[in-house]
């Protein structure tokens, strides 16, 4: 096969996600490409990534809109798969467009729900879809596109300097807040909420982590700081002299050198006063953020539970079920892990750290 033909025009597709909507208005705001402030975040060899502020995206070519490219759009958080043709799109039987994508012999994505516009064919990916697709971009070395139903039969793009691209593209992904829920999830949610109000939760909080202080002159090296919050939501940061003296123990043993950073967060949600959800987020770039990470998202399910740490061997089998020191080696890596407990149910999410070295769990109430 030979490689797809790049497109030059300026033919990038922004829309709005409505997901009560038909697929067939996932194209509507493609004008609106020229109105964005795109700016260039990565590029390498045919590849770029590009963030304007209502997406992301990833592609071959000079423009977001070239013959190979994956939008991220903040507004729902939605992932979209654009392939442009050098002549409209036809697909036999009248049935919906196909696609599969295959790299370096193994199949990544299998789709039979696709939209068309003229040359444009789009496909909206899951999140882990997503995932799954840009962690074979960044290591493996061709990507064939075939459609099976479709006018073409298919190409291969050249994945030569894509790594450092899906990099910054993820970066921008895990760095862009939602800036919208899908009516389904909205709903979903409404009235869906924990028995407690965010102070209480806070403070909760912070009790655990106090008491799993062995230095408890500095019971508060750890704990919360710096809460705001914006209409229902509460962010908050941490402090870091508990994981300052962690670096300088590692620096000890010769296991550690450099300067290091707290990467932690914690974003609550609330309804009607109430918390309906717990994200806690961090890194895993390096051992000691991943521990202190691992530590809070204890410390959380202990304020639901205090059994929760009383047996060493129960701590090791509910890290183990949420994949909390899983590595790129993991079966299930990119995807979400799901544990539902008693009293919420937990989901964790490890890229690739190829992708992104970006960690995340969020309890919400058990629907």
């Amino acid at each position: 096969m030979q490689a797809l033909e790049p497109v030059r025009a300026s033919v990038g597709r922004f829309m709005r996600w409505w997901s009560s909507v038909a697929a067939t208005l996932l194209m509507f705001a493609a004008a609106q490409a020229h109105a964005d402030d795109q700016t260039v975040i990565a590029e390498s060899g045919d590849w770029r990534a590009f963030k304007s502020p209502r997406a992301c995206s990833i592609g071959i070519g000079a423009s977001p809109g070239s013959t190979f490219a994956l939008y991220y759009f903040v507004k729902g958080g939605t992932f979209a798969l654009d392939i442009i043709n050098s002549i409209p799109w036809s697909f036999s039987d009248l049935s919906d467009p196909a696609i599969r994508l295959a790299a370096d012999g193994t199949l990544v994505l299998s789709r039979d729900d696709g939209s068309t516009e003229g040359s444009l064919l789009q496909f909206v990916l899951s999140r882990d879809e997503s995932a799954r697709l840009l962690k074979k971009m960044a290591a493996d070395s061709r990507l064939d596109i075939m459609f099976p139903n479709g006018n073409r039969d298919g190409g291969y793009i050249s994945l030569a300097g894509s790594r450092p691209v899906v990099a910054a593209f993820a970066r921008c992904v895990v760095m862009r807040p939602v800036t919208g829920a899908s009516p389904e999830r909205e709903a979903a949610s409404a009235g869906e909420s924990f028995g407690f109000s965010f102070d209480t939760f806070r403070q909760s909080l912070d009790a655990r982590i106090r008491a799993d202080m062995v230095d408890k002159k500095h019971a508060d090296a750890s704990t919360t700081r710096e809460c705001r919050k914006a209409d229902t939501t509460y962010s908050c940061g941490f402090n870091d002299a508990g994981f300052q003296s962690s670096i300088s123990e590692f620096k000890k043993l010769n296991l550690m050198n450099g300067k290091f950073y707290l990467k932690l967060g914690l974003a609550v949600d609330t309804v009607d006063g109430k918390v309906s959800r717990i994200t806690l987020s961090g890194d895993r770039g390096n051992f000691a953020n991943l521990l202190q990470f691992v530590s809070t998202v204890d410390n959380i399910a202990e304020t639901f539970d205090v059994k929760v740490d009383q047996e060493s061997s129960d701590l090791k089998k509910f890290n183990d079920d949420l994949g909390l020191m899983r590595g790129d080696d993991a079966a299930d890596i990119g995807e979400r892990s799901l544990v539902i407990k008693p009293y919420a149910a937990i989901s964790c999410l490890y890229e690739d750290s190829h992708v992104s070295t970006r960690v995340e769990c969020q309890f919400e109430p058990r629907s």
